[in-house]
């Protein structure tokens, strides 16, 4: 064997060996992005989770509402579901607040 066919050999084999170590890095890039792509996910599934509950929680106040408006009896004394719903749509309330807040944050701590 030559000394210039050895040397275009181990050219060749290192050549090789960083297109391997490339390709292992891009892989591994690739890995990280999917995970943080599930994590992000999961992470708006939680922000929506509030979102909806806060829309029943609405929905429910609203035919409350509805009920004591249409209801015949017209005492007054406050409705204490209704308050506890209202309490309840405010701390759903805050709470998507931080949520929102938080995935910005993280969306330009990503970019």
């Amino acid at each position: 064997m030559s000394t210039t066919h050895r040397m275009e050999r181990k050219n060749w084999r290192e050549i090789y060996e960083n297109d391997n170590n490339e390709k292992i890095g891009l892989r591994n890039i690739i890995n990280n992005l999917k995970a943080e792509v599930e994590r992000l996910k999961k992470q708006d599934a939680d922000i929506e989770k509030p979102k909806q509950e806060k829309a029943e929680a609405e929905a429910a106040r609203d035919e409350a509402r509805s009920h004591r408006e249409r209801s015949e009896k017209r005492e007054v004394h406050p409705c204490a579901t209704l308050a506890l719903k209202e309490k309840e749509i405010d701390e759903l309330t805050s709470l998507l607040s931080e949520q929102e807040q938080m995935r910005d944050f993280m969306i330009e701590f990503l970019v």
